[in-house]
């Protein structure tokens, strides 16, 4: 499930979900993920697990944390306004897709098709 996103950066182009609402007041990533997903798309995500940590050094250092995990429900956009649009891809058509933050995003893809 990829999202098109409704702002800058990177407005109207694909990304994987993602968000920090949930870390200001859960501090494991592993617990905030499934609350992201809860508040954001309205389904649980069922036993998530971590495949990938990317640190990105920029002038204000970046910590991104990839989950995978099947969703209980058909998730749908809850009230955000980062996001326009969600759909779901196969894996090889989501890496042709004008990805946001194509570098990471691209490389979580790869990541995960070795999982899967």
């Amino acid at each position: 499930m990829l999202t098109k996103r409704k702002r800058e950066p990177e407005i109207d182009k694909w990304s994987l979900p993602g968000g920090t609402g949930a870390l200001e007041t859960e501090l494991d990533p592993s617990k905030a993920v499934f609350l992201e997903v809860q508040n954001d798309f309205g389904v649980n995500i069922v036993d998530p697990k971590l495949f990938l940590v990317k640190y990105i050094a920029t002038s204000e250092p970046i910590l991104r944390f990839y989950f995978e995990g099947e969703l209980d429900g058909e998730p749908e956009i809850k009230g955000l306004k980062t996001i326009k649009e969600l759909r779901w891809f196969n894996l090889e058509d989501s890496k042709k897709l004008d990805l946001a933050f194509k570098k990471t995003d691209l490389e979580a893809l790869n990541q995960f098709s070795m999982i899967v």
